[in-house]
């Protein structure tokens, strides 16, 4: 299940047990396999359109990509 909002991924993860990651994972995880060639301009389009994503989370993306 895809949610970036913090409470609802509690409850998505606490009552239904379900598996959940927010874009930053999603996209690591397209890099890592060979769907997306990078990570930081999918991010910066998503800065640009509105989208938050919080500075420590972004570096910690971009980390995890080795970008």
């Amino acid at each position: 299940m895809l949610i970036d909002e913090r409470r609802a991924r509690r409850v998505a993860h606490t009552i239904y047990q379900l598996t959940v990651k927010g874009t930053c994972a999603l996209l690591v995880e397209g890099k890592r396999r060979q769907l997306i060639p990078q990570v930081r301009p999918a991010l910066e389009a998503m800065l640009a359109g509105g989208y938050f994503i919080g500075p420590q989370l972004k570096a910690e993306c971009l980390r995890q990509a080795g970008e």
